[in-house]
């Protein structure tokens, strides 16, 4: 990060510290040369992610991938919602039937920092998205029963 910072005038980083995970920002000071240069790290907790969760209307949940361990590390989901939503990450909604099994959310995974395998997915419930489509092929269902 140094070295882009002194580069370019500027550097950003995802670093993962200990359980945490943190957005480091780095910026030369110019008095009117540089003549150091200075670093500001954000948390990203649990507020964060309730506050992304209130502008995208989606659950957010920050992992850090470890060889093969995925350790969720902040959500708004909680625990067995969290590990639901990740085995069911970049999966295909074609059909879905009433009465079938289902899967409880559609998820997408956003890498945040490839160094670091630190990732954020957002996830929607399926349920909510398609209940009146439920119902809709229900009443169907019972319209052709009873024309039959």
């Amino acid at each position: 990060m140094v070295a882009g910072a002194q580069a370019n005038g500027s550097a950003t980083a995802i670093v993962q510290l200990g359980t945490d995970i943190y957005q480091i920002i780095m910026l030369p000071v110019n008095a009117p040369v540089p003549v150091a240069l200075t670093a500001i790290g954000f948390r990203m907790n649990a507020a964060l992610a309730q506050e992304l969760k209130q502008i995208t209307h989606l659950e957010v949940t920050f992992v850090a991938q470890q060889d093969t361990d995925d350790t969720v590390l902040v959500s708004t989901l909680s625990d067995a919602e969290a590990n639901a939503a990740l085995r069911t990450t970049d999966r295909e909604l074609h059909l879905r039937l009433p009465f079938s099994s289902r899967l409880p959310f559609a998820t997408r995974q956003y890498p945040l920092a490839d160094n670091q395998h630190i990732a954020v997915y957002l996830s929607a419930s399926v349920d909510s998205v398609f209940a009146q489509f439920d119902v809709l092929q229900i009443e169907i269902m019972l319209i052709t029963l009873v024309a039959i």
